[in-house]
């Protein structure tokens, strides 16, 4: 499954003089609260034959371990949770309702079994359309969140203001029961902040753009990318 064609025109990233950094697995070797909060302005970055999507994620939500009763992981360790129960820094991806794949990152020590789901980057907005947008599917389940996967994360420098981040319960999760439930899990930047000039310049000088085609066949690799 490719990533949907962008709608804005082809950017080469040297044109961009901004830092490249992927995320190390020890980055999400934490709780999935604290990687949930600090994925706030950091890049999601696609790559597929040559090209490169990226965008700014700007919406998680975070899965505490198998006692947090809206993760997956509170059923018990099944084939589609597996990957849950392993290292941390790798994709679990699953089918919703028959509808969407969503994205989420593992978390936590080995057999934790938390994950933070990503639900928006600027530009899209909702689990579904991001995985839509970045051709996310079942291939992605249990592989690295590295270069070599195609679909990684980086830190690009970008800095998002303490009094814009926000936090809430998280959503469509009623069936986790009142006190789950209304867990201030979800991690989002305020709406009003995302039409600002600030933000919109800021992200602008360190992507080029809101989503990024990169048609280059040998762009220069980002830091850490083994």
């Amino acid at each position: 499954m490719r990533p949907r064609r962008s709608t804005c025109p082809p950017i080469s990233s040297a044109a961009y003089k901004v830092p490249r950094r992927v995320l190390p697995r020890n980055f999400y070797a934490r709780p999935a609260t604290t990687v949930a909060g600090e994925l706030i302005g950091k890049v999601l970055v696609r790559r597929v034959q040559g090209r490169e999507l990226s965008g700014v994620i700007i919406e998680t939500e975070a899965y505490a371990g198998p006692h947090d009763l809206a993760s997956h992981s509170s059923k018990g360790r099944t084939a589609r949770t597996e990957v849950m129960f392993g290292e941390p820094g790798r994709w679990y991806v699953f089918f919703n309702y028959g509808v969407h794949w969503m994205l989420n990152a593992v978390t936590g020590e080995r057999g934790h079994a938390a994950a933070v789901l990503l639900r928006g980057v600027d530009g899209v907005i909702g689990p579904g359309r991001l995985t839509r947008k970045f051709g996310v599917d079942k291939t992605l389940y249990g592989k690295a969140i590295a270069p070599a996967s195609g679909l990684w994360i980086e830190d690009r420098g970008i800095r998002v203001p303490r009094r814009v981040l926000r936090r809430s319960p998280r959503i469509g999760i009623d069936y986790a029961g009142p006190v789950w439930a209304k867990k201030p899990y979800r991690f989002h930047i305020d709406k009003r902040y995302l039409t600002s000039a600030a933000w919109k310049d800021k992200i602008t000088s360190m992507t080029g753009s809101h989503l990024i085609v990169n048609t280059e066949k040998k762009s220069k690799k980002p830091s850490g990318e083994g």
